[in-house]
């Protein structure tokens, strides 16, 4: 990855620029971690909604995804048919 990008930015010849003028991204480096994912592709059209979340400080990173879980499970059972990823 690291590669590619120090390619993009030797060599995007104003592409970079073009696309700065049309959108602005903020690039981050992540990981993510499966909390409720589909059974297979997905199947049709979709919506992605991302939330940006702060873990409280009495709290981890392990408490926050067995809460996410627990959440997706209960929604599940209610017929949601989200899925959930967290990252």
């Amino acid at each position: 990855m690291g590669q590619g990008m120090d390619n993009w930015m030797a060599g995007n010849d104003g592409l970079g620029e073009s696309y700065a003028e049309v959108i602005g991204c903020s690039h981050s480096l992540v990981s993510s971690i499966p909390v409720h994912a589909p059974n297979g592709p997905p199947q049709g059209n979709g919506i992605v909604w991302f939330s940006s979340c702060i873990i409280d400080d009495d709290s981890d990173s392990m408490k926050a995804y067995q809460a996410h879980k627990k959440f997706s499970e209960v929604m599940s059972k209610m017929g949601g048919k989200g899925q959930s990823w967290l990252m």
